[in-house]
C-alpha cells in the first residue's frame, strides 16, 4: 500500500491480515496513518510556499528524489532486494505515470487556488475510483455506490460554486489530480495481487524521479540555501510518510484506517488559515462535507460487500 493523501484517501476493500502479521494493532495503525497524513499535509503546505518561487516540475522532482533514501531503507527492512522481483515492470511504470501526473497537478492546483479548496476537490479521487473501476476492473457497482458518486460530485460542484471566486483553471487542475489519483489507485489494486508493498514503493519512487527529471529542462530556478533545504525536506518527509502508511496498513485493516485519512482536509484548512489567512467559505465547507460523506459511504459499502463475499466463499458451493 502506497499513497500520497494529497489527492485523498484510498478506498480499498477489506483485506485479510498480511502474511506474518499475527494480529491487528489498530491503535498503532491509526497513529501511523494520522502521523503520515499530518506529514503529508506539511508537504502540501511547503509545496504551495515553494510554488511562489520555483516551477512545479522542479518541486515535484525534489519531492520524488528526496524519497529515494527513505525508500531504500524501507526496502532493506521489509524483504530486501529479493522482494523487488517483478514481471510487471510496465504496469509499475504506468501506475507511476498516473501517480506523478496526480502529484504534479496537486502541486499546481495549490498555486492556483486556496490550499483547502485544492485539497478538498482532490478528495473526489475515491469517487473517480468507484466510477472507473467498472470499465477498467469489471467491478459491479450497485445503485447505492452510484448514488454516492453522484452526490459526491454535486459536492464538488458546490465547492466550485458559481460565484466566480474560485478560479476555474484551479478547479480543472484539482480534478485532474483526483482523476489521475484514481487511475493510480486502480493500478495499485491490479499490482497488489502479485507485488509486494516494497516493490510498489521502490518502482514508484524510481520511475517518478525519472519523470520529474524529464521536466527539469522546461523550468529550473537555482535555489538558495533555505529553498534547497525546503525542496530536499519535502522529499525526505514524503518518504518517511510513505513508510508510515505502509506500516499503518501492516498493523490494521483498511476499514479501521481509511476514515482517518480525511484528517488531511482539516489540516489543509488549518494550514491555509495560518500561513495565508485563507478563510474557508460556506460553499467549500458544505461541498467538502458532502464529498467526505460520499467517500465514507462508499468505503462502508466496499467493506460490507467485501465481508459478504468472504462469507459466501467460506460457505463453499
Amino acid at each position: 500500500m502506497n499513497q500520497d493523501p494529497s489527492a485523498g484517501p484510498a478506498i480499498l476493500p477489506e483485506s485479510k491480515p498480511a502474511p506474518g502479521r499475527p494480529s491487528d494493532n489498530i491503535p498503532r495503525g491509526i497513529a501511523c496513518l494520522v502521523g503520515a497524513t499530518t506529514l503529508f499535509s506539511s508537504v502540501n503546505m511547503a509545496a504551495k510556499l515553494l510554488a511562489e518561487t520555483y516551477p512545479v516540475g522542479q518541486i515535484a522532482f525534489f519531492r520524488c528524489i528526496g524519497a529515494v533514501v527513505p525508500c531504500l531503507v524501507i526496502v532493506a527492512l521489509h524483504g530486501g532486494f529479493w522482494s523487488l522481483r517483478t514481471r510487471h515492470l510496465g504496469l509499475h511504470g504506468m501506475r507511476t505515470f498516473f501517480g506523478f501526473v496526480s502529484l504534479t497537478a496537486a502541486f499546481l492546483s495549490f498555486s492556483l487556488m486556496p490550499l483547502g479548496d485544492a485539497v478538498a476537490i482532490g478528495y473526489a479521487g475515491p469517487l473517480f475510483v468507484t466510477a472507473l473501476s467498472v470499465p477498467l476492473l469489471g467491478d459491479r457497482v450497485g445503485k447505492h455506490r452510484w448514488s454516492a458518486v453522484l452526490v459526491g460530485f454535486i459536492g464538488v460542484l458546490l465547492m466550485a460554486h458559481p460565484s466566480g471566486s474560485v478560479p476555474l483553471m484551479g478547479v480543472a487542475v484539482a480534478l485532474t489530480n483526483a482523476f489521475f489519483y484514481a487511475l493510480s489507485m486502480i493500478s495499485v489494486r491490479q499490482l497488489g495481487a502479485t507485488e509486494t508493498a516494497s516493490a510498489m514503493l521502490f518502482y514508484h519512487t524510481g520511475f517518478s524521479t525519472l519523470f520529474g527529471a524529464l521536466l527539469l529542462p522546461f523550468g529550473w530556478v537555482t535555489p538558495d540555501l533555505p529553498g534547497l533545504a525546503m525542496l530536499v525536506g519535502i522529499g525526505l518527509i514524503g518518504g518517511v510518510s510513505q513508510w508510515l502508511v505502509i506500516h499503518a496498513f501492516r498493523q490494521a485493516p483498511p476499514s479501521s484506517l481509511s476514515p482517518f485519512a480525511y484528517i488531511g482536509l482539516v489540516l489543509a484548512l488549518v494550514w491555509g488559515w495560518l500561513v495565508w489567512g485563507e478563510v474557508p467559505t460556506l460553499w467549500l465547507l458544505s461541498g467538502a462535507a458532502i464529498v467526505v460523506s460520499a467517500g465514507l459511504y462508499i468505503l462502508h459499502r466496499e467493506i460490507t460487500l467485501g465481508r459478504a463475499r468472504r462469507r459466501l466463499e467460506a460457505a463453499g458451493p
